[in-house]
């Protein structure tokens, strides 16, 4: 180990100078020379930088220190001295603002940005230029990016994916009614806010106004937009490209927080770049064998190659997801109720605890159930029939079964689900009795509750029949393919 020629301290190859006396150290390789010069640059450009936007903002803002960057900007935590608040600062890189041009591009897109206003877009405060810099103000989010979710979980529970996707979809379905077009969604620009996990979608516009720029690559050499997430037409070099853009890219970040990896990787950008325009996408089962059928269907859909293949609008994504979401809250109620997880006392009514499911409930449909303090009811006296459910408010005016297709091997069971709807949309909780049957039942059988049985080889179709009091019988069917084992 080498020793400080001044005290003849023992020192690290590591060391630039001696802790002791400052001597400089002759043994310091020279990777830490380079590192440390790297690092003094870096410290006197972000100095430098701060010192430029605070002049930019002006004495009612003080800059505090700088968030994290990406590839589009640096994000500074700044004090808006007026309204005792922090916002968070987003200055973009000067490789995007070389131009009058480019400078103005930014300038509109944000301003149309900032013309969003829903609960899923972080909004935009203000976009401001000076000192050389454009900036953009907006909140500060307290919470994490879903990029930094995934690399610490890796896959997500399909409610939170549900979850997760249908508010991002909900977020793109107003940005497109307004003409804006995201272009680069991705885990690392959706934020969680708070213990809730708010779905927040940030920079709206920026990768719109970097790809007007004229340049396909940035200097560092990063594709203006995420190669990872980027839609076939993107990859392809389109400027022109619309909503359903957004969707391919947002069936990507589905498939990542299911499979927990992305679909398509590799060590160089083209590389990956090919893979979106060429190769078909992996399948979502290889990752995660038990994902449902519904949710690979609506993934697979939103990541065709073709935008005429896609869903047309972020819209009907949402209201896929959200109707997924619903049938499998209505499964596991469903499930709940047959197998109370609770008993109060020998002969009291079972207590249902109904875990999660709950924001799916409650924003897809508003079920008709009993009035408040009717939601239990005592067990029928010894002898006595028990009562029959309440008839509903309304007939059932259309039922769907979900799933609405299941593949089975030989010898499986399956429980489908039934979802009455009355003529205003809602779903029927209560008052609605269901009849199946199958066409076929020496491929697949099933019982009263809707439970399949996979007895051979084929296709088989089930119909559940439901009636209510004084209406026409209205039914729902699923597909059910048996394989050999």
């Amino acid at each position: 180990m080498p020793t400080c020629a001044t005290c003849s301290s023992e020192l690290s190859v590591d060391t630039l100078y001696c802790p002791k006396c400052g001597t400089p150290n002759p043994e310091a390789t020279t990777e830490t020379m380079r590192t440390a010069t790297r690092q003094s640059v870096r410290a006197a450009a972000q100095g430098d930088l701060v010192r430029k936007l605070q002049a930019a903002l002006g004495p009612n803002y003080l800059v505090e220190h700088e968030l994290g960057e990406g590839g589009f900007a640096h994000v500074f935590a700044v004090t808006d001295r007026k309204l005792s608040r922090q916002i968070a600062v987003k200055v973009l890189r000067p490789e995007f603002t070389g131009s009058r041009g480019s400078v103005l591009r930014f300038i509109r897109e944000a301003e149309s940005a900032a013309k969003l206003h829903h609960p899923n877009i972080l909004s935009i405060f203000f976009v401001g230029e000076g000192e050389g810099l454009v900036y953009f103000g907006m909140p500060l989010v307290h919470g994490e990016t879903l990029d930094a979710r995934l690399r610490r979980e890796g896959q997500l529970t399909e409610e939170e994916v549900i979850r997760i996707g249908a508010d991002i979809a909900d977020a793109l379905s107003e940005a497109h009614a307004q003409g804006l077009v995201h272009r680069d969604i991705k885990p690392q620009n959706v934020m969680l806010q708070g213990e809730q996990r708010r779905v927040l979608v940030a920079d709206f516009g920026i990768a719109k106004a970097a790809a007007g720029t004229g340049e396909r690559l940035t200097g560092t050499g990063a594709v203006i937009g995420s190669p990872h997430y980027m839609s076939p037409e993107q990859a392809a070099g389109g400027l022109e490209v619309d909503g359903r853009s957004d969707i391919y890219s947002l069936g990507i970040v589905l498939w990542e927080m299911l499979a927990g990896e992305v679909p398509f990787d590799g060590p160089t950008t083209q590389g990956i770049l090919i893979q979106h325009l060429t190769k078909a996408m992996p399948a979502l089962r290889t990752r995660r064998p038990n994902v449902s059928t519904q949710l690979d269907r609506i993934v697979g859909r939103c990541t065709e190659k073709k935008p005429t293949d896609r869903y047309q609008t972020a819209a009907e994504l949402a209201a896929a997801l959200k109707a997924r979401g619903t049938a499998a809250a209505l499964a596991a109620m469903e499930q709940r109720r047959r197998f109370p997880v609770a008993r109060v006392g020998a002969g009291a009514a079972a207590l249902v605890v109904l875990l999660g499911g709950g924001w799916l409930l409650s924003r897809s449909f508003r079920p008709r159930t009993a009035a408040a303090g009717q939601h239990a009811a005592a067990p029928p006296a010894a002898g006595r029939p028990a009562p029959r459910p309440a008839a509903p408010a309304q007939p059932p005016r259309t039922v769907q079964v979900a799933p609405s297709q299941v593949t089975l091997k030989m010898g499986a069971t399956h429980k489908l689900t039934a979802l009455a709807y009355d003529t205003d949309g809602n779903v029927i909780l209560s008052g609605v009795h269901y009849h199946w049957t199958s066409n076929n039942a020496k491929v697949a059988r099933v019982s009263s509750s809707g439970t399949v049985t996979a007895v051979s080889e084929g296709r088989a179709q089930i119909r559940a029949e439901a009636a209510g009091s004084g209406s026409p019988p209205k039914a729902g069917t699923a597909d059910v393919t048996v394989r050999k084992r």
